[in-house]
């Protein structure tokens, strides 16, 4: 929690953190690290971002505060031995973004760690002396309006206030309340001390939201529903349902219920479902869906609605998503052979074969080394970095990744430019910066290609996560960073949650029909990005049927060169094989402390 600012944001250090809740606490407007564009005459003046620490709006000007590494007066002044340039290098750095901001004419604000080793209070009087020197007005607003801010925000200031949200939202959507769920946890008590305590806690938290609720007179949509429901169960067939500009109609007129979508059924919505049926004998019910894009266990869904659909409503119809329309036959093949054993396989619409590569970020040469026959493509390449005012520091290990990331996607779509290219990642941050951050990179990227048009990059590449594409589809998928830490993605935190069914083996089959939406979202083409040695467990799976040509009967496997292992890597990839064998055991998540691969 140190390192998460009242605004809800992450900051890199205890002085940032200290210098954000300054600002919050006074009413102080700013921006953590907005991006600038800064014009290199190293690279000929092409724009780069460039994140100052903070960027304030005051008196109708903008001021900027960065807080150094060190004190750019302190020769003797040393950076963190992790950091991969000199204090020197850093040094320059401060001098080239002074320069940068007198050039720009806009006021440089500027602190640094040495402050803050003299305490908080200290430290927080040495800023306000600097932005009161600047004209800008510091004025503690009241305790009462601070507290109001800082729950006024959308957003979860902590990872535990997360957590407790996740707990009263699943037990909520299985129609449980506070006492409901006490009496679960006193039937099955968790043994893990650690999930014995955050049940206390979230059931405390549960029971304060339910009082709250209680006292504002209010309802969540999860209440909502229940309403919904015992309205139908006490006035029965004369229930009316709203169409609209003030028509209404009674449930004992309709005759049909066309349910979408029912993999993604939860008790709630059941419980809804099953009044009108009860109140309406007569309705003809017909349900679609597809359990392999069974991907919202997490908002409630159950997949045993699914699964037992006609012993909960006898009389209906069910129909399933056979079919696939969207994609060519590699993807269709691919996906087949990803949930094979999970199901009757998709079936293919479409003659044309369409493309699936693996592509690995290992593979891409950025060229940053010295001398003038490397010039031309250092400068090229160059693009693909974030601005090293210096010039002389090489990359560090994420900014070179991410770089790779870049120039493999501007690759893949500069082949074609013209065609829309859906990007996907497992979780809204990728290779170290957010999904949008990532998607205005790669767009300003391209912009800079001669066949590129730059106004159609707006609307021709979209960038989500694997969730939020459900529905999407795109002539072109890019899956982000598919290696074992992203696709699945387990965290230990699921243990927690095993009161409602998040148990090991329903999270990795989760997982898997994750990335099968991903997949599938392509329409023609599907890229996958990874790292050698580093594979996504499935990609073995899918490559087996992805490298047909058009004039081929039979698809030859393809499987990467096998890594060197050491015994630890070897105990993970054996780890990972497992999620491939239904009869081997689930790995027992609980002895992990971190990462569970």
């Amino acid at each position: 929690m140190k390192l998460v600012t009242l605004l809800g944001k992450r900051v890199k250090s205890n002085g940032e953190k200290f210098i954000a809740d300054f600002l919050f606490e006074h009413g102080i407007e700013y921006r953590y690290e907005r991006v600038w564009e800064w014009k290199s005459d190293i690279l000929d003046g092409v724009p780069f971002p460039y994140k100052p620490d903070f960027s304030i709006v005051a008196n109708g000007h903008d001021y900027i505060l960065e807080h150094w590494a060190i004190d750019p007066e302190d020769r003797h002044a040393a950076l963190p031995t992790h950091w991969d340039i000199s204090a020197e290098q850093y040094r320059q750095q401060i001098l080239d973004k002074q320069k940068f901001w007198i050039r720009e004419g806009k006021p440089l604000l500027e602190t640094h760690t040495g402050l803050v080793r003299d305490g908080r209070t200290a430290f927080e009087n040495r800023l306000k002396r600097i932005l009161e020197s600047a004209g800008i007005r510091c004025q503690r607003l009241p305790k009462k309006e601070i507290v109001r801010r800082v729950f006024k925000n959308d957003f979860s200031i902590s990872r535990m206030a997360d957590l407790f949200l996740q707990f009263i939202q699943h037990a909520k959507k299985r129609g449980w309340s506070a006492d409901d769920v006490a009496r679960h946890l006193s039937a099955a008590p968790d043994k893990e001390p650690r999930a014995q305590l955050f049940h206390q806690l979230a059931l405390r938290a549960y029971r304060e939201y339910e009082l709250m609720l209680e006292e504002q007179q209010a309802m969540d949509f999860d209440d909502l529903l229940v309403q919904a429901a015992e309205e139908v169960e006490a006035r029965g067939a004369s229930a009316s349902i709203h169409l609209g500009q003030g028509r209404m109609m009674p449930l004992g007129h309709l005759r049909w219920i066309l349910l979408d979508e029912y993999q993604d059924f939860s008790e709630l919505y059941f419980r809804m479902l099953d009044a009108i049926v009860k109140a309406n004998p007569e309705i003809r019910l017909v349900a679609v869906g597809d359990d392999w894009q069974a991907i919202n266990a997490f908002a409630g869904a159950e997949l045993r609605f699914f699964e037992q659909f006609s012993e909960y409503f006898p009389r209906a119809e069910t129909v399933g998503v056979t079919t696939n329309y969207r994609s060519d036959r590699a993807v269709v093949a691919a996906g087949n052979r990803l949930m094979e054993g999970r199901g009757n396989p998709a079936k293919i619409s479409r003659d044309v074969f369409g493309r699936i590569e693996t592509k690995y970020l290992g593979d891409i040469w950025i060229e940053f080394r010295q001398g003038d026959q490397f010039k031309q493509d250092r400068e090229s390449d160059a693009l693909y970095f974030p601005p090293r005012p210096d010039g002389r520091r090489g990359p560090s290990e994420p900014e070179l990744r991410r770089a790779r990331a870049l120039k493999l996607c501007t690759q893949i779509i500069s082949e074609d430019p013209a065609q829309k290219t859906l990007l996907l990642a497992r979780t809204s941050t990728i290779y170290g910066m957010d999904l949008m951050d990532f998607r205005r990179r790669l767009t300003r990227i391209l912009s800079t290609l001669p066949d590129v048009k730059p106004e159609s990059l707006e609307k021709d590449i979209a960038v989500m996560t694997a969730h939020g594409s459900k529905g999407q589809e795109a002539h072109r998928v890019i899956i982000l960073d598919a290696t074992r830490r992203q696709f699945p993605k387990i965290h230990p935190d699921n243990l927690l949650f095993e009161l409602f069914g998040a148990t090991p083996h329903a999270v990795l089959e989760e997982e898997r029909r994750l990335f099968y939406v991903a997949m599938t979202r392509a329409e023609h083409c599907l890229y996958v990005l990874t790292e050698k040695g580093e594979e996504s467990p499935y990609l073995n799976v899918i490559n087996s049927q992805s490298m047909m040509h058009d004039n081929e009967t039979e698809s030859p496997t393809f499987k990467p060169t096998p890594p060197v292992l050491g015994k630890l890597a070897a105990k993970i990839q054996a780890r990972l094989k497992a999620l491939d064998v239904l009869a081997e055991p689930i790995p027992d998540i609980r002895k992990q402390s971190l990462d569970p691969w």
